[in-house]
């Protein structure tokens, strides 16, 4: 009887969370603050890699022209602290951490007065949880070397042929004076005035040539010069 009695006292004890000081209205984790009253989003207990950072709040009372402490521990440790100055009698702060994968574990906030003494206690467990691996890119095949095209020589231009020297032009000759010609003497061109002209010998003209199938015509006596001088008997004139 003794036994279940202590074990229902240790398991209350456990779940239920810690007791606040008088002067601690609300403390917890949260995702951060929202709206004009800055009021807070959530309350966690857990946060992972997903979660970029964490907020604890903290609402007190009565300690306005006071100082408190957010110190912030890892494992035991003390990581930094944050100090407030509080300026009202009903006041609230917030205080930041960013998460890393580093830093998975256990996490605690503490709120302590001037002196030192720890109005309360609340711890956040994070875990690490890591992205799933990205596999490797594929690796891009290697092309095949590609021979290259094989390159024609380039012609060499035809060696052009030396041009031949002008050839001079001839000179032109010298024009050869006409002779001159030979003066008559004196009584020759009267004797060559005096000469009548050679007659020139009378132009014989062809007989036409008769076509084929034509008669050609007969000659009178006029037209035939060799019967010019014969009449009809044959005789001659």
């Amino acid at each position: 009887m003794k036994l279940g009695s202590y074990l229902a006292a240790l398991v209350l004890l456990v779940a239920s969370p810690p007791a606040l000081a008088e002067e601690v209205l609300r403390a917890f984790f949260t995702s951060g603050p929202q709206g004009s009253e800055r009021e807070p989003i959530d309350s966690l207990r857990i946060a992972s890699t997903n979660q970029p950072g964490v907020y604890f709040f903290s609402e007190i009372q009565g300690m306005s022209g006071q100082r408190i402490i957010h110190r912030w521990e890892h494992a035991g440790t003390v990581q930094f602290e944050v100090p407030f100055r509080v300026r009202s009698d009903h006041w609230s702060a917030y205080s930041y951490k960013k998460l890393e994968p580093s830093l998975s574990g256990r996490w605690t906030v503490k709120i302590l007065d001037d002196n030192g003494r720890v109005l309360v206690s609340e711890s956040l467990d994070f875990t690490a949880t890591a992205p799933p691996p990205i596999p490797p890119p594929d690796r891009a095949p290697i092309p095949e070397p590609v021979e290259p095209a094989p390159v024609e020589p380039m012609p060499r231009e035809a060696a052009m042929p030396e041009p031949e020297p002008p050839i001079p032009e001839p000179e032109p000759e010298a024009a050869m004076p006409e002779a001159e010609a030979p003066m008559a003497e004196d009584g020759e061109a009267d004797r060559q005035a005096d000469e009548p002209a050679a007659e020139r010998p009378a132009e014989v003209r062809p007989a036409p040539i008769p076509r084929e199938g034509v008669r050609p015509p007969r000659l009178g006596v006029r037209d035939d010069p060799e019967r010019a001088w014969k009449d009809r008997s044959g005789k001659p004139r």
